[in-house]
């Protein structure tokens, strides 16, 4: 006991079990040479200088990662994304709140949203969540820059951007046919039906043309409670279609896109009070049963594209 008490003590028996452990360290670290892996040599190449050239952050999602869980809530997705910090609102991810890195979560006040390289928003500085969001299920990709790399995406950029990639005209054997549809339903009567289909063809010996058209129908009856009853879900249809025009060597490349969106929920701004939230966090008064929201959004682009996506309009 009086050993353990003093620090010069500890000290030496501390330092002995070094000593006395390095013979069986050093004895087990000898392995038979028949025994030994050679492992190939680590090559670095780069250095310093290079970190000067790299523009901030920039994370993506591709097709795989969007098919992984079928999410059309873009809170889920974009859960994936580190940085990215999200606030619920109506629980269906139809109007997201999104803020990265700290920039609040405020209707996407402080980061610039778009669509193809397209904002989403009527101007740079209004509302780019306030009543409409692309749907995630029409997505092909998602990308998410950070810092630096959002500036070249506008004012509306203190904490970042996010693109989003709609589903392209499928870039299969030339003059094929490719679809895909996907039927989905779940809990609260909720069902989604998503479909396209598209192709190249040669147009001439020097040209080719393609096309796409997909339909989006998403539905749910809420999983919300009014005392009276009610629908407390929503209702939608996305639908639209792409036209290209490209030589046949991929140089020149020029798209066409319209998209139709209509939206009816059947949301409310009307909250409860703390005590009513406590007991039931799913309730709505009756004052709310009326009220509903209707959503429209209309599409038109032509642009360049590079690998199916635009780079500029």
């Amino acid at each position: 006991m009086i050993l353990w008490r003093s620090s010069a003590s500890r000290l030496a028996i501390v330092v002995g079990a070094g000593f006395w452990s390095m013979p069986i360290l050093v004895q087990a670290q000898e392995a038979p040479k028949e025994n030994r892996t050679l492992l190939a040599p680590i090559v670095v190449t780069a250095d310093k200088s290079d970190a000067f050239a790299i523009g901030g952050s920039v994370q993506r999602l591709d097709l795989t990662d969007m098919e992984r869980f079928s999410y059309s809530d873009p809170n889920r997705v974009l859960r994936q994304i580190p940085g990215v910090y999200l606030q619920e609102e109506e629980g269906f991810g139809l109007r997201p709140n999104i803020g990265i890195r700290g920039s609040g979560t405020d209707r996407n006040a402080r980061i610039t949203v778009m669509e193809d390289g397209i904002l989403i928003a009527p101007a740079p500085y209004a509302a780019p969540a306030a009543y409409y969001f692309p749907k995630m299920a029409r997505m092909s990709g998602v990308e998410v820059a950070k810092g630096p790399a959002a500036i070249k995406y506008g004012p509306m950029t203190v904490g970042g951007a996010i693109n989003l990639f709609s589903t392209p005209i499928p870039d299969s054997d030339i003059g094929t046919l490719t679809g895909k549809a996907d039927i989905l339903g779940g809990s609260y009567g909720g069902r989604r039906v998503h479909a396209w289909t598209g192709g190249w063809a040669p147009l001439g010996d020097a040209f080719e043309i393609g096309g796409l058209i997909e339909g989006l129908y998403d539905k749910s009856d809420g999983f919300k409670d009014i005392d009276r009853g009610g629908d407390t879900g929503f209702d939608l249809t996305d639908w639209g279609g792409k036209l290209g025009f490209r030589t046949a060597d991929g140089t020149q490349n020029f798209e066409f896109k319209y998209q139709n969106y209509d939206e009816t929920s059947n949301e409310t701004y009307l909250g409860l009070t703390l005590d009513d939230f406590k007991d039931t966090p799913f309730r709505r008064y009756n004052a709310s049963q009326k009220d509903v929201i209707d959503a429209a959004h209309n599409i038109y682009q032509l642009a360049t594209v590079t690998r199916s996506h635009p780079t500029s309009t």
